[in-house]
């Protein structure tokens, strides 16, 4: 049994990497300064998973290929991840750029302000240059790269054969004021967050329309002009369902909530045509993690369709993704609120006796293990000295084993 156990933690440690996968606009570049030191900043429009990676260059596309003359630097989100609607600011070593020539190492003094940053292992230089340059965002390998933003600030999406270094088509995947931004030929630009609209958008921030430039003074990066962290009314950090013997219980956590009336809850037999079920007011403006709970006393063994709409006070609304729930899953455990504060709550089905529970940390260190022995329904375990960063709780009880995993 105790092996079984392993093996399914394995699995779930698995299905969480590969989770962490990255969609062009899920970042936006907001600003950057060609006269030295370079530097530019990103916002994330999406949470990015910790671990996650993600490649810069100053190289261009060639149409089949980066141009190979170029370096560039790769980024890796901190143990954490990083929220919606952070700005994350990278800016050059002592000789004004990130990578040196020949040889494509880090410069001397390179930072970033959140995660860490490595060479990209291309043998070249990353420099912006004052003549006109960009910064191409991708996963996935230098060889066989997935584009999901790109900053122009050359002036138009060509490629010669001249100027090699400073041109660029525009990256397959991305589309020129949607998920990438082309801008004129100017050494420094940034969004002026007094000019966005509010809420803004991912297309908002790559309209050129939004960005000021100059050739002659830096920009003090991140932009600090407006409110440009907090311009989106809502980070819908979680939404999950699990069902029980008395309904089926939907659990969402929020964060940066502004000027939010609140959420109606919608369900459908189809996933298609979702019926409104009730509405469950927000707290409004908030910069905490707020977590929201409803019962759906729904008991037939049939599969239910979930989702969320997000209404405003101006009566604008988005939706959430949609979850599944079924009535044949009632036999599994559950957790909440997550991410997590000071305590985690474990809901345990019905008539389980709960023998062990194992904490473990994402790469499988085992923090702690707690004797328990009962059949409680509830179980609350303090996490209040927990470092942020990915956990896994393995319930060890006489019917199986099952491994939750939660942000702290």
């Amino acid at each position: 049994m105790k092996k079984k156990g392993y093996v399914l933690y394995a699995l779930l440690l698995t299905h969480i990497i590969s989770q962490a996968q990255v969609a062009p606009g899920d970042i936006a570049f907001v600003g950057y300064n060609a006269d030295n030191n370079d530097q530019f900043t990103i916002i994330t429009t999406n949470y990015l998973e910790d671990g996650t990676q993600i490649y810069f260059v100053d190289a261009g596309w060639t149409g089949t290929a980066i141009y190979a003359s170029e370096g560039g630097i790769l980024w890796t989100v901190p143990s954490g991840g990083v929220p919606t609607n952070t700005m994350v600011t990278f800016t050059g070593g002592g000789a004004g750029g990130f990578t040196t020539f020949p040889s494509g190492n880090l410069e001397a003094g390179v930072t970033v302000s959140s995660g860490t940053i490595a060479a990209s292992g291309i043998a070249a230089s990353m420099a912006l240059t004052t003549n006109g340059d960009q910064i191409l965002a991708f996963t996935g390998s230098v060889a066989s790269p997935t584009f999901i933003a790109a900053a122009n600030f050359n002036g138009a999406w060509s490629w010669t054969g001249t100027n090699n270094s400073e041109q660029s088509l525009l990256p397959p995947g991305l589309t020129a004021g949607t998920n990438c931004v082309l801008l004129s030929d100017r050494d420094n630009g940034k969004i002026d967050c007094l000019l966005l609209p509010d809420p803004a958008s991912v297309s908002d921030y790559n309209n050129a329309a939004y960005w000021v430039y100059n050739d002659a003074t830096r920009y003090t990066l991140p932009p600090t002009l407006g409110t440009c962290e907090f311009l989106l009314p809502l980070e819908l950090i979680s939404f999950y369902g699990t069902a029980h013997t008395n309904g089926n219980t939907l659990t969402w956590s929020t964060a940066h909530e502004m000027l939010l009336s609140g959420f109606e809850v919608q369900r459908s037999v189809d996933g298609s045509d979702f019926i409104p079920l009730t509405f469950v007011p927000a707290v409004g403006t908030s910069n905490n993690v707020i977590t929201y709970q409803f019962i759906d006393d729904v008991t037939t063994a049939s599969q239910y369709y979930y989702r969320l709409k997000m209404i405003d006070n101006d009566d604008s609304f988005t939706y959430s993704e949609i979850i599944t729930i079924s009535q044949t899953q009632n036999d599994a455990a559950y957790l909440f609120p997550n991410p997590v504060g000071q305590m985690v709550t474990i809901v345990i089905p019905e008539n389980t006796l709960i023998e062990t529970i194992q904490l473990f940390t994402s790469n499988g260190s085992l923090i702690r293990e707690i004797q328990y022995n009962t059949t409680n329904n509830y179980l609350q375990l303090d996490v209040s000295d927990l470092a942020s960063g990915m956990y896994i709780l393995r319930i060890n009880s006489t019917k199986q084993y099952q491994s939750l995993s939660f942000m702290k």
